[in-house]
């Protein structure tokens, strides 16, 4: 999937799908760009740690 941050002219920023759907509102650019990014990586690791695990 993927993202969009559109910021607005009081300079907040919003964090939403490619589909339109607003997900959270920041304070800044970089604040949405921070939460997308710890997201990226919690994904990842959740993806590494599904493909880790051994089948039973």
């Amino acid at each position: 999937m993927d993202f969009i941050i559109k910021e607005w002219p009081d300079k907040r920023a919003t964090l939403m799908t490619e589909n339109g759907y607003n997900l959270a509102t920041f304070n800044s650019l970089s604040e949405a760009r921070q939460a997308y990014e710890e997201w990226r990586k919690s994904q990842q690791a959740r993806d590494f740690k599904r493909q880790d695990t051994p089948l039973t």
